[in-house]
């Protein structure tokens, strides 16, 4: 999920990508062997949110990148 949202997010299809991001996002953070995974999930989102115009977005997101490690 997560590396098709980031192929969306190339395609500027940002709805479908954060749509598919959160989603990936959540599935992972369910899953505590799977951190890398979600580590690498939330930078997707950050860059969605930066490339959307959306910097509260990925600020908040950059916030959780520094609170997974």
């Amino acid at each position: 999920k997560s590396l098709l949202g980031s192929a969306l997010v190339a395609q500027r299809r940002y709805d479908e990508a954060e749509a598919i991001l959160l989603d990936a996002q959540r599935d992972l953070a369910a899953a505590p062997s799977l951190q890398r995974e979600l580590t690498v999930t939330i930078g997707r989102l950050v860059d969605l949110y930066d490339v959307w115009g959306k910097p509260a977005k990925a600020a908040e997101y950059r916030a959780r990148l520094r609170t997974t490690f």
